[in-house]
């Protein structure tokens, strides 16, 4: 199984040319471990074109199958599956096919539902494809730094298609600014936009009730194909990407500004109607749209597709905006359940032109008020209802047009409702 010999060293000065360098502030905070814990040790692997091996891994994976087991982490892979010196018994065999084998063995014995993570943070390749459901970008840590989020965030045509991007955990009392919730708030969102996986780094018991709150306003995470796109991949002032764009649709989008400065404002801006190679939106010139901020539960107003939209944002702050295009009925903006604005909890809504109704399904939480910002776009409201929950309409304070539905369900799931206007 070792090369079929009693041992092949690895040739490991020729490993050890490979470095990670994930920052001074992360070799700092831990004493110099990337100096590498492994520099004084033989490092050995196994052959994985060795016919009694591969078999006996085999043998292995279906024990697991069968025990329930749904995931592996890989660990150092890096150092003992990639023999790049060759001595497979294989004769014909190649590295990257040799390493591939790892994988598609366990994603063979475990099912093709399992989850494979692939720590590979030497070489981070494409071997792995297909086979991987999240690949490690970043050594041990439970902060976020703009180096993390810009790494994951370049990565969006593949990040949620083909695999998820690790950045390991995250410690809601390891952010900034602490003074504030910006510091947690900017963690989370950056999480969930640019990672798509998310590993806790403290228990729940642990969270504050305010860092629960927060916690849960970013789950679950969507599963679609689809991640942001950095819109400043080719215009960042410093290689760290600050803007990033999930098109819903042609009319809607979730806009996220990302200030990594936690000591100062920063005021970022976009080019909405620009070309997507210009790092724009590409709205609709003619247009308008609605903005809505989630964390700062605030209208941020009505702009045209050929403005340039500019926010100032408070030091280490995640600003997540609704951008939609205004209709000629009411339509709804945002929710307060979670920060993609109804992408996740809003099954449906429509209107419905004859009975003058704005229709919705909405996901609720069982006793936890859920709140939907409507424009009404020059209609009146009249009454609201909902299935088993109650409603009240209420007015936005210096917002004409805009209504806040509050619907509180006792028993939670799937919750229709509507809002009906005077004809």
């Amino acid at each position: 199984m070792l090369f079929n010999t009693v041992r092949k060293v690895m040739n490991q000065p020729e490993r050890l040319r490979y470095k990670v360098i994930p920052g001074p502030e992360y070799e700092d905070a831990v004493g110099g471990y990337y100096r590498h814990w492994w520099t004084d040790k033989m490092v050995w692997g196994y052959d994985l074109t060795d016919p009694g091996f591969v078999q006996h891994m085999q043998d292995v994976y279906r024990n697991l199958h069968d025990a329930g087991i749904a995931g592996i982490m890989y660990d150092y892979p890096d150092l003992t599956g990639w023999a790049y010196e060759g001595g497979f018994e294989d004769k014909n065999a190649t590295t990257a096919h040799a390493y591939r084998e790892i994988y598609r063995l366990a994603y063979e014995g475990l099912g093709d539902k399992c989850y494979l993570d692939e720590r590979n943070l030497l070489r981070g390749s494409d071997i792995t494809l297909g086979l991987v459901a999240s690949q490690r970008v970043w050594a041990d840590t439970d902060i976020i730094t703009p180096e993390m989020v810009t790494r994951c965030g370049l990565r969006w045509y593949k990040n949620r298609v083909v695999v998820n991007y690790d950045m390991d955990a995250k410690d809601p009392v390891n952010v900034a600014p602490l003074e504030n919730r910006d510091g947690n708030k900017a963690m989370l969102t950056m999480c969930y936009v640019t990672s798509g996986r998310f590993l806790m780094g403290r228990g729940f018991a642990q969270l504050s009730p305010e860092e629960m709150r927060d916690f849960s306003r970013t789950f679950p995470y969507h599963t679609s194909p689809q991640s942001a796109r950095p819109l400043d991949a080719f215009h960042s002032r410093d290689n760290f990407c600050r803007v990033y764009d999930f098109a819903v649709t042609p009319d809607w989008h979730q806009l996220t500004f990302y200030n990594p400065d936690t000591q100062k404002p920063d005021t970022l801006s976009i080019a909405l109607g620009a070309s997507l190679n210009e790092g724009g939106m590409e709205l609709a010139p003619q247009a308008s749209y609605h903005v809505y901020d989630f964390w700062n539960d605030c209208y941020m107003g009505l702009i045209q597709g050929t403005d340039v939209l500019s926010q100032t944002l408070r030091p280490g702050e995640a600003r997540m905006l609704s951008i939609r295009k205004k209709q000629t009925v009411p339509q709804y903006l945002s929710t307060n359940r979670h920060l993609m604005q109804g992408y996740i909890d809003m099954k449906s809504c429509t209107w419905d032109k004859s009975q003058h109704k704005l229709k919705g399904c909405s996901l609720v939480v069982a006793n936890e008020p859920y709140e939907i910002i409507v424009a009404t776009n020059g209609m009146t409201p009249d009454k609201a209802e909902a299935e088993g929950a109650d409603i009240t309409i209420n007015p936005i304070p210096g917002h004409k047009d805009l209504i806040k539905l509050i619907l509180t369900s006792s028993r939670g799931g799937e919750t229709t409702w509507n809002l009906s206007f005077n004809s």
